[in-house]
């Protein structure tokens, strides 16, 4: 008996399923920039080496970091996605931002709200708004 075939907008689909996208605009370097939010937030997103999106250019493979973190005992995974490096972008049509965080939860218009709420309130970020993910047309990108 054949396996149903999976088709990439299925996964694209179910991996933002329970997801909300919040853009951030910072100058911070992405370990300084979860250094805040860590302690802004008392989580603890961390970013192992092999934690990177590789994009395949014709100038070669461009490098791009995350950082995750899993609430304890909550159902509640966060990314945070380096959209920049050098004059690449990963995700080219929402350039006025640096990152994305990705809220995965059963209650992630109520979670992005609240985390949105805080990010106004730092320095050291300029711009946070949500990101509709039907509108962003490289998502396959964020695939990890």
């Amino acid at each position: 008996m054949a396996r149903p075939e999976i088709k990439l907008t299925d996964t694209i689909d179910y991996f933002f399923e329970d997801t909300a996208l919040i853009g951030i605009a910072s100058a911070l370097p992405g370990h300084k920039l979860c250094w805040l939010l860590n302690n802004t937030f008392d989580i603890n997103f961390c970013r192992a080496s092999e934690h990177e999106i590789q994009l395949h250019k014709n100038t070669g493979i461009i490098y791009f970091p995350y950082y995750t973190y899993e609430v304890p005992d909550c159902n509640v995974f966060y990314t945070i996605y380096s959209l920049k490096n050098g004059s690449e972008s990963l995700l080219p049509e929402i350039k006025q931002v640096d990152y994305l965080w990705t809220v995965r939860t059963q209650d992630y218009t109520h979670e992005s709200n609240l985390i949105i709420a805080k990010l106004r309130a730092l320095n050291d970020i300029s711009l946070s708004t949500l990101f509709e993910s039907d509108k962003i047309k490289n998502k396959k990108n964020l695939l990890l």
